[in-house]
């Protein structure tokens, strides 16, 4: 198999502008974390600090967010990106609540930090008190989380899809990406494989999606997308489903 993509095509936006063809591109997803890492090699500088960027593969979403920082690496520009868990951080509130609703409190959370873009599914639970000192939006959510375990609910978790959508929830209900299932067979589309772990060419394919290796279907639990010109890989990590 050849290690060079001729089909897909990357494609950039910055603040709806169309951008030239990257050097490289990475993007890593993860269901332990509500974490996205994702970074854009250039060979000019793209946008500043701040600015909406979109990424795509051929018509399919990869990632959509902002630039967080630009710095020079080599003879590259790294543009360094992020979701809306950059706002989850850099946004306080003081959470003070006696008898509250747990959706209450996650919508108040979620517009102090500014994200109005959500698919939510909160469990019909009110908390007898749920406060703290001046915290990060994202450190009140996983301590909502964790007050919520308290009353049984255990599986719930977050993070951003692809495109800069907070989903919470669990795996059972909107805590998960929903994009197509895509099959995945040795000697066709798989580079590689060794134990819960296959090699294949990029795909707008993120954790927690449904797909099928050689029949059995499985759980994606990591994600690990490389886009270059030479060597374009994606790296699934998954588990039974």
């Amino acid at each position: 198999m050849s290690n060079t993509i001729l089909t897909q095509k990357l494609r950039i936006s910055v603040n709806g502008s169309s951008m030239p063809q990257a050097v490289h591109f990475s993007l890593i997803t993860d269901s332990a974390t509500a974490f996205t890492v994702a970074s854009l090699d250039t060979l000019s500088v793209y946008g500043k600090a701040g600015e909406q960027i979109l990424i795509t593969l051929d018509d399919a979403v990869l990632f959509t967010g902002e630039i967080l920082n630009v710095s020079r690496v080599g003879q590259y520009q790294r543009h360094t990106l992020s979701d809306g868990c950059n706002r989850l951080c850099v946004h306080c509130i003081l959470p003070a609540y006696r008898k509250e609703s747990a959706s209450r409190i996650l919508s108040d959370i979620l517009d102090t930090a500014g994200i109005d873009t959500k698919v939510m599914t909160v469990p019909d639970v009110v908390l007898s008190r749920f406060s703290s000192p001046r915290i990060s939006c994202y450190t009140a959510i996983v301590q909502l989380v964790e007050a919520l375990g308290e009353y049984g609910h255990t599986d719930i978790r977050f993070f951003f899809d692809a495109e800069n959508r907070l989903r919470f929830g669990t795996f059972a209900d909107t805590a998960k990406n929903t994009d197509d299932e895509y099959s995945f067979t040795s000697n066709k589309n798989i580079i590689s494989h060794r134990k819960h772990i296959i090699e294949t060419f990029p795909l707008p394919l993120r954790h927690s999606q449904i797909i099928s290796i050689n029949g059995e279907k499985r759980k994606t639990i990591r994600t690990e997308l490389t886009y270059a010109y030479k060597k374009s890989r994606l790296f699934i990590h998954s588990e039974a489903a």
